[in-house]
């Protein structure tokens, strides 16, 4: 069984420990609760491209690409990734490189410093991502329902930015964003590892780390409320032929057992081939390419979007049978169905054991719940899961009012 563990360092920061025997590798997160969601209008895309400089340079590693020459020597994986309320830098490593891997992580989150040169590059960077993004029909579309959904609010906002807010962000607005954001009561430190006896080092590891010139404050969100769903649009593409179809919802955002459940209705309607989705939708009316649903809680709102391929005359035949999908699950949904789900479920889960898929789990259910929930225990949660509550959720979600569609033709 996983044990987790919590500490609060010398330097005020929390540490988390996810301790199971079955990691084959151990893993570090560093999480802030900032994200492309706390951006400024004037300054949209700077949380990201932050991202993409943290470690360039550092007070070790002065020249760029030192710092990555010395992970890539240690074999050590690194990612990095921006979300709409929280970022997070990650390590993946052998366990007898750990000692070495926190150091370089340490070193990158709070010894880095910025170049105006490599800003000024790094932006290129992004734009370019964001039109490689734009570019993706299913990206677009995604995008686009999104900002329908949370029009003018948080959630609507670029992670790229565009050509005149990128203008706007110079090398004291780094400065200036560094030190306000990073600050070590703002971050929580992730740890994935083998042996319960590791802990200590660990802590004594963070502990003797200096953390200069950031200030203690934490960051305070506030509440927003939503605003007006735009309901239907349609874009069309010259050439284009056939239609992507996104189908959102939104809603107040879910506890930690909804979401487990939101999870089994997921693989239910749309995991698989063998799903619900796929059986009416592709084998026996013939009406899509491929299907998927997603949801997943940001800054306290829930988004929900189910993506389709299909020719453009049978769109509104789809989206009719979507919904009586959706009635007839919220009516007729059973303990046998459950029991399927969760022989899959389960296997996929016990077969993919994973130091960094778990830690960036439990991080995720700790911002967005304050609870900390280890995979067993969402193991757990998830057997007791009863077709009524699967009812109920698909009857809170699925509802006309919280609904935006959109078309890509």
């Amino acid at each position: 069984m996983q044990e987790i563990q919590k500490y609060k360092s010398k330097n005020g920061i929390e540490v988390i420990f996810i301790i199971d025997k079955r990691f084959t590798t151990s893993s570090i997160v560093f999480g802030f609760c900032i994200g492309y969601g706390d951006d400024d209008k004037k300054t949209e895309g700077l949380a990201h491209l932050f991202e993409h400089l943290v470690g360039k340079r550092t007070k070790t590693f002065k020249n760029k690409g030192e710092f990555n020459a010395e992970i890539n020597k240690n074999g050590i994986y690194i990612n990095a990734l921006t979300y709409a309320d929280h970022t997070v830098y990650y390590h993946n490593q052998s366990h007898d490189n750990m000692g070495n891997s926190l150091d370089f992580m340490l070193e990158a989150v709070y010894n880095s410093f910025f170049d105006k040169n490599d800003l000024e590059q790094e932006k290129l960077i992004v734009l370019n991502e964001g039109k490689q993004r734009d570019s993706k029909d299913r990206e677009f579309a995604l995008s686009e329902n999104r900002k329908m959904l949370f029009k003018d609010m948080s959630l609507s906002k670029s992670v790229f930015g565009d050509e005149k807010t990128m203008k706007n962000i110079r090398i004291e607005t780094f400065e200036s964003f560094y030190q306000n954001y990073f600050s070590t009561k703002n971050t929580t430190i992730l740890i994935s590892i083998d042996k319960k006896t590791q802990v200590n080092k660990i802590i004594k590891q963070i502990d003797s780390f200096k953390f200069d010139n950031f200030n203690n404050k934490k960051i305070v969100k506030n509440k927003e409320t939503f605003s007006k769903i735009v309901s239907s649009k349609n874009i069309t593409k010259p050439n284009k032929l056939q239609a992507n179809v996104v189908i959102g919802f939104r809603e107040d955002k879910l506890s930690t057992r909804e979401l487990v459940t939101f999870n089994l209705l997921r693989e239910y309607l749309s995991g698989s081939l063998s799903a619900v989705f796929y059986k009416r939708l592709r084998d026996e009316l013939g009406f899509i390419y491929s299907i998927s649903m997603n949801g997943y809680n940001e800054r306290d709102f829930l988004n929900v979007s189910i993506f389709c391929e299909t020719d453009k005359k049978n769109v509104k035949d789809l989206l009719k049978e979507i919904e009586i999908i959706f009635k007839n699950t919220s009516e007729s949904f059973t303990q046998q169905d459950i029991d399927n789900v969760i022989k899959k479920l389960l296997f996929a889960l016990d077969a993919g054991i994973d130091s960094l898929e778990d830690a960036l789990y439990v991080y995720r259910t700790y911002l967005d719940q304050n609870k900390l929930v280890s995979v067993d225990e969402y193991k757990e949660m998830l057997k007791s899961i009863t077709p009524e509550e699967v009812k109920a959720l698909v009857n809170k979600i699925f509802k006309k009012e919280n609904k935006a569609v959109f078309c890509l033709s």
